[in-house]
């Protein structure tokens, strides 16, 4: 039978925003427990945006516990806090309560009231020869206990001793356990195959046939179709062995086995060193490449994506020499609207981050020479104003749906007077996630009402500063992704994920769905810290999507531990989202990369 566990971690207090969340950890003997999600978070309450000053104040999770509802779903009770552990005066002595229909997503049900103090280990079961909940608590003053029908009152509330048993140590690192629960396979398959790691577990059997007297080509043979613990499939080219093919007589019936080898295609870490915010962009068959720059913009061109790591720098635009004063071009991004080139990027005061504003630059030729380029034009809203007057604007991007054209952008209040500081001691108010549409001949001129489809409402997109910036646009069939970065941009960087559907109003917030764990972190990929603010791109040759990044090599360290640029497979699993942190080996496990073709050549009927 198979068994989930919940617990939260302990460790040092600058990762304590995110290690005071709920874990989850999946056996299916009881006995050896494999963590979820590379032994991170996948359930952070939300912050209270109205708790204080500008960014509001960061909710934290403890003594996770798990039960059954009535009807067979599941809930969770814990108690919050607030960030660095300290009590939250707005929910002593409550707990919260949430429901889930499948472990891996979770809906916030309310506070349940229990005492007057605060609350350590809450516990729930519901116990049928009552038809009740039992919950039991502790505070200084000992265990209590009582019973309620609803969540909405507890009735015969009395100290008492525990009847609870907590979970035992199962050997996770850094582990506070809070509680184990049965499952049932399916239950614990829906968990593994969304909170677990994704992996290569073979390969589809190859076959072909030709009719006497055809032609074999080699170009023409399949592809391997490799097939993963999710249920989720991946075509790949083979190189096949041509000697083997020519020497196959058509000529007759019969059956013949050709041998060859999956062609894996890796990129290097570092792809392009000393390359934040990166992005490739393909332009009139070329590859062209840009990232964080500071008074210029800068590109490489290529005719392949490997051509752009020697590539020569070109510099297409710089700031004017009289115009010492200015800087802070980051995030450049290419994009081709109504078939003229643009450049969305940022202008600043040189080395004063709270005062940029998104630009964007017209190409009237050729672009990489640098005469064709416009001088740098400030994004306004519909009336003409500047995008954000009360603050800074950046990481502008564009994507275009069905004739419609949008860009979307971090936004971000700023109180120069230092005053409404916040627990971190800054006074700015969270980066948020907006969109608008834009007039597609004058891309920098809005033609809708800003509105905000993301905020940083989480421990992991909160921690050292509150920060959602970065979108991207990824559209896979009829489903509609927006990647975005949380957090700071040093080694806890990490990448969210909103999710709406095509068709769908997309500048109503409600059409977007907020993942509320990341997918992508410093845990998810072997020496790459801080991954983020990605675009994405096709394969040239395969037409897989590829994520770029950047990430930094060492677990600690911020201006010894640069940014690189590096590329890798997006992988789509069986539930149509995007896994963003696949390894070589989880896509193709070396034992199933020697495959063979059977071929059967018959007769025509």
């Amino acid at each position: 039978m198979p068994f989930v566990l919940c617990y939260t971690k302990e460790g040092e207090d600058k990762y304590r925003d995110l290690n005071d969340s709920m874990h989850l950890a999946l056996s299916y003997n009881g006995k050896e427990f494999v963590p979820l999600r590379h032994n991170t978070g996948i359930l952070f309450p939300e912050a209270d945006l109205n708790d204080g000053s500008m960014p509001g104040c960061t909710k934290t999770l403890l003594y996770p516990w798990l039960f059954r509802f009535k009807d067979g779903g599941v809930g969770v009770v814990a108690v919050r806090r607030n960030n660095a552990n300290r009590p939250d005066p707005l929910s002593i002595g409550s707990i919260m309560l949430y429901r889930s229909d499948n472990f891996t997503h979770y809906k916030f049900v309310g506070f349940v009231a229990l005492d007057s103090s605060e609350i350590q280990n809450p516990r729930c079961r519901y116990e049928e020869a009552t038809d009740a909940y039992r919950i039991e608590w502790e505070t200084s003053e000992g265990v209590f206990g009582g019973y309620t029908e609803d969540f909405t009152a507890i009735a015969e509330k009395a100290p008492c001793q525990s009847s609870f048993e907590a979970a035992g140590d199962y050997g996770i690192p850094d582990a506070v356990p809070g509680n184990v629960v049965a499952i049932t396979m399916e239950e614990a398959k829906h968990i593994e195959h969304t909170l677990g790691v994704i992996y290569n577990t073979g390969v589809k059997p190859i076959e072909v046939t030709v009719h006497v007297g055809d032609t074999l080509d080699v170009l023409k043979l399949p592809k391997a179709i490799c097939e993963y613990n999710d249920g989720s499939e991946h075509s790949m080219p083979v190189d096949w062995d041509r000697a083997t093919l020519e020497s196959i007589d058509t000529s007759e019936p019969g059956e013949y086995t050709v041998p060859g080898r999956i062609i894996q295609k890796v990129y290097p870490f570092p792809f392009i060193e000393h390359a934040s915010d990166p992005c490739i962009f393909k332009y009139f068959n070329k590859y062209f490449f840009m990232a964080t720059g500071r008074r210029s913009v800068n590109v490489r061109v290529s005719d392949t994506i490997d051509g752009l790591r020697d590539a020569e720098i070109i510099e297409i635009y710089k700031i004017p020499e009289e115009d010492q004063e200015s800087g802070n071009m980051w995030a450049q991004e290419m994009h081709i609207i109504n078939g003229i080139p643009y450049v969305f990027t940022t202008i600043g005061k040189n080395n004063m981050w709270n005062t940029v504003q998104s630009v964007i630059l017209r190409c009237n030729g050729d672009p990489t020479d640098p005469t064709a380029w416009e001088a740098p034009r400030y994004v306004v809203k519909a009336d003409g104003t500047i995008l954000n007057e009360n603050g800074i604007t950046l990481d502008m991007t564009y994507f275009c749906i069905d004739d419609v054209h949008y860009v979307s952008w971090s936004n971000r209040d700023i109180l120069y007077n230092g005053d409404n500081r916040n627990e971190y001691g800054t006074s700015n108010g969270p980066a948020d996630i907006y969109i608008a549409t834009i007039d597609p001949n004058a891309p920098w001129q809005l033609t809708s009402d800003p509105v905000c489809i993301c905020r940083p409402i989480y421990g992991w997109d909160r921690i050292e500063t509150e920060v959602d910036e970065g979108p991207y646009l990824l559209r896979h069939n009829d489903d509609l992704f927006i990647t975005f970065s949380g957090s700071s941009v040093g080694v806890l960087y990490c990448v969210g994920l909103l999710h709406a559907k095509y068709g769908s109003d997309l500048l109503s917030p409600e059409s977007w769905t907020e993942t509320p764990y990341p997918i992508l972190t410093k845990e998810s990929i072997p020496g790459q810290y801080g991954p983020g603010h990605n675009n994405f791109i096709k394969d040239p040759d395969s037409d897989d999507d590829l994520i770029v990044l950047h990430a930094r090599p060492y677990a600690t360290g911020q201006d010894e531990n640069p940014r690189h640029a590096t590329i890798r497979r997006v992988h789509w699993n069986a539930g149509g989202y995007p896994v963003l942190e696949m390894t070589p080996e989880q896509e193709l496990n070396p034992q199933f990369a020697n495959v063979s073709v059977k071929i059967r050549v018959i007769n025509v009927t």
